[in-house]
């Protein structure tokens, strides 16, 4: 337990197994992304009581969009940044059959393999100037639900999300814009996000993008937009 009179951080968090926003902001502020997946790591077996305690909603409504842009439920899907499973489930209960896992954190992933969702499990960070193990043109769609944040994946890895999909696919990504982590990265401004995005297309990445907004804990009042990308 964190001593009296001592304000808690991040390594009270480790030391106990208890994931917070707070801790989890605080190691993502330090931009140390292998301390996050340790972070991760240490806290998993707490991650899915956290997320029941703040209603964890928005999940059903990205899985919607995912079906709504893609139907078929054989289509291979990639969840990226799946934790300890909570989103692939969510695909799952919906009929997709051909999932697989990718995230930084080992312990989230051996937490998520309990429960049989996906297909396979790919431990690898997201990082805009390097490729993970993942093959060009992988998947039909690729999926962030709760990733681009603060010292997890940044949004100028939307190139690197590009590449493992298929010509004809689909990106999908929520993008946390909660304050603190605007105000310690300006990449995360929606507007800065957007420009970018029309620079895909421009570019002849993508062929369009379109933006949700849908609500992501039943707690509070924060809303995430979520961002589609018809891959070229």
């Amino acid at each position: 337990m964190a001593q009296a009179g001592k304000e808690r951080n991040a390594n009270d968090d480790m030391n106990e197994g208890l994931f917070t926003r707070e801790g989890v902001y605080e190691v993502g502020i330090g931009g140390d992304v292998k301390k996050l997946a340790e972070y991760y790591s240490k806290t998993a077996d707490n991650y899915e009581e956290f997320c029941d305690n703040l209603g964890y909603s928005g999940i059903q409504s990205f899985a919607r969009i995912v079906e709504r842009v893609q139907p078929n439920k054989e289509a291979r899907i990639l969840d990226v940044a799946a934790g300890t499973g909570l989103f692939g489930k969510k695909l799952k209960e919906l009929g997709y059959s051909a999932i697989d896992a990718l995230d930084a954190s080992q312990g989230m992933l051996d937490r998520a393999r309990s429960g049989g969702i996906y297909k396979s499990y790919i431990c690898s960070m997201v990082l805009p100037d390097q490729k993970t193990q993942v093959p060009d043109n992988a998947y039909d769609v690729v999926c962030v639900c709760a990733g681009v944040t603060l010292g997890h994946i940044s949004p100028k890895a939307v190139p690197e999300l590009i590449r493992m999909a298929t010509s004809g696919g689909a990106v999908i990504f929520g993008v946390d814009c909660h304050e603190e982590v605007v105000k310690n990265d300006p990449d995360f401004k929606q507007e800065t996000i957007e420009a970018n995005l029309q620079a895909l297309v421009d570019t002849g990445k993508c062929t369009k993008w379109t933006k949700e907004v849908i609500s992501f804990f039943i707690s509070d009042d924060e809303h995430l937009p979520v961002y589609i990308l018809n891959v070229a």
